[in-house]
């Protein structure tokens, strides 16, 4: 085990970085959106349009989940020829799927956009629908991009299909930049298409290089690989679920006041960072290894991944809760409070994402327990979790929003996370592996005494340093500050109470001085 988890520790790492740059720049992106849209009407109208292009982008992406343990089975087996050439014909009818859908979209994209905005006006309703067809491209790009990224992940190549966003990023922020006043949220709308374009070429460029690549066939297969496309079905509805939070956050907030979908946006972006830059970083690395462990049927080896990929997750993502539920504000003002993104923009997407912080925990999990089912190949405990998790979404947005607003939309999501990813944590026993259950009992108790405490400082700093101070020249370098204080004192309390991870970065650190 040692040694996988050497190369897990370091591909995680290397991948977060990797994460944490694109994710830099996405915000400089989203900094250029907010100075020239804030949160008026039009860029509602964009949100909404893209809606169901992103959503399908998403659902095509968790098909890596199929095609990653059926890559990595591949590659493994002797007759590796005949099980790639099957593949091929799998992947080329799931893109002639593909097609048809994005046609699909195309054509009927008036009707969905009246479905999905209720409250629209008829001529919100045609600007929607013209973003959406142009946008629907993505979808097709998508499907090409995961299968490309799939077969470099399974040859433990992930750098380069981690960067490729930053291209896109670049793509994106440059077409805004210069189209934005002639073509509005258009302009928008062709930085997405584009930038998806130059994260597929990137991508595409490093596949050339991989195994499967010698064994394409254009040929196409519907009846002889059944178990493919079922297993392909399943993972789309799950991942349909889990887009089905925007969807239904977008339905509701288009009959709240002017804004709100726009608001919603962007704390999405803020609330997404730790999710996407630690636990995709952590999930993206381990889920190779997973999937070896689940065809080796080494129980011990899976366990151990899991608990320790869990362990991990509540290190990180709890610290980082805590921070955006104090620093909300903040936040919201440091990244985006400029140009047409006013003092209520910012306080609206501040209330937004103080709430929505209690869910990162839940959401960081979730990240890492879909990918640990989907090497299992165990899709019912899945289905479970995203039935229950979409049941108490909607039922407490019904019950919640006539009294709170838009509050409702974040508390909802973060109750429902959280559910969700106990509940793949404690069906785990009976589809993938037993978890130390004390192990990670303990580790919680420790992470949480020392947030408690971290919670109580930063709350004294902020009051003492930051709290008067509402433009975000003013701070630049104060909430910085804070934050890290607050995250060095987090951090020696989990030394005292002895934390794991916290202990063996301190050796790490104290052996590299000495060598100095």
């Amino acid at each position: 085990m040692s040694d996988p988890s050497r190369t897990i520790k370091r591909a995680t790492i290397g991948i977060a970085l990797i994460v944490l740059v694109s994710k830099a720049i996405g915000f400089v992106r989203e900094m250029v959106i907010a100075y020239h849209f804030g949160t008026n009407p039009e860029y509602d109208v964009y949100l909404v349009a893209v809606s169901i292009p992103i959503a399908f982008f998403a659902l095509v992406s968790g098909l890596s989940n199929l095609i990653i343990p059926v890559y990595s089975k591949a590659a493994a087996d002797d007759n590796r020829g005949v099980l790639f050439s099957a593949l091929w014909k799998n992947i080329n009818t799931l893109l002639g799927g593909i097609i048809i859908i994005t046609l699909s979209i195309i054509v009927f994209s008036e009707e969905i956009i009246r479905f999905s905005a209720p409250g629209f006006t008829s001529g919100q309703v045609a600007d929607a629908a013209e973003i959406c067809r142009i946008a629907s491209i993505i979808i097709v790009m998508g499907y090409l991009e995961t299968f490309f990224r799939s077969a470099l992940n399974c040859e433990k190549q992930f750098f380069l299909p981690a960067a490729g966003p930053i291209g896109a990023n670049i793509v994106f922020i440059a077409i805004v930049l210069l189209f934005s006043g002639q073509y509005s949220t258009h302009a928008v709308m062709i930085g997405l298409v584009s930038g998806y374009a130059v994260q597929m070429l990137v991508v595409f460029l490093a596949f050339r290089s991989c195994a499967v690549v010698k064994f394409f066939k254009p040929a196409i297969s519907f009846f002889s690989h059944r178990r493919f496309y079922a297993v392909a079905v399943i993972i789309l509805l799950i991942e349909a679920a889990s887009q089905l939070y925007t969807i239904i956050d977008r339905y509701f907030a288009s009959s709240l006041p002017d804004g709100v979908i726009s608001a919603l946006g962007y704390t999405y972006i803020l609330f997404m960072l730790p999710v996407s830059v630690f636990a995709y970083a952590l999930s993206t690395a381990i889920f190779p290894y997973l999937s070896d462990s689940f065809v080796k049927k080494d129980n011990k080896a899976t366990s151990e991944l899991l608990s320790r990929g869990i362990s991990i997750t509540l290190l990180l993502s709890i610290p980082i809760g805590l921070l955006f539920w104090v620093f909300s504000r903040e936040i919201v003002i440091l990244v985006f409070q400029r140009g047409a993104f006013d003092a209520q923009s910012a306080e609206l997407t501040a209330r937004l994402l103080k709430y929505f912080a209690l869910g990162i925990t839940g959401h960081s999990l979730i990240t890492l327990m879909y990918r640990a089912y989907y090497a299992a190949n165990q899709y019912k405990g899945l289905i479970l979790s995203v039935l229950a998790a979409i049941g108490i979404k909607i039922g407490l947005v019904y019950c919640l929003i006539p009294s709170i607003g838009d509050i409702s939309l974040a508390i909802s999501s973060s109750v429902s996370y959280s559910v969700s990813g106990i509940l793949l944590m404690s069906m785990s026993g009976r589809y993938l592996a037993p978890i130390d259950w004390k192990r990670i009992f303990e580790y919680f108790i420790k992470i949480s005494a020392a947030v408690i405490v971290g919670y109580f400082f930063a709350s004294y700093l902020q009051d003492r340093f930051i709290a008067a101070y509402s433009d975000a020249s003013e701070l630049i370098w104060r909430m910085p500050a804070v934050m890290i204080i607050t995250v060095i004192v987090m951090g020696l309390c989990g030394y005292i109470l002895r934390l794991r991870e916290v202990l063996e970065f301190t050796d790490k650190l104290m052996r590299k001085s000495q060598r100095r």
